[in-house]
């Protein structure tokens, strides 16, 4: 665990895996790089549509 201030990050966005849109994918990634990095990550997104 690092020391210092905890560093979060709210994402809002309406694409997030498992949509396979792109723009969710870039999402999913800065979030697990940022995780590693010891950042308190949450996302808010959309409910998955069901066919």
């Amino acid at each position: 665990m690092r020391d210092g201030p905890v560093r979060r990050l709210l994402v809002i966005t309406y694409h997030f895996p498992p949509d396979g849109a792109i723009g969710g994918q870039r999402w999913a990634g800065l979030s697990k790089y940022l995780a590693r990095l010891g950042w308190d990550v949450d996302v808010i997104t959309a409910a998955a549509e069901t066919p």
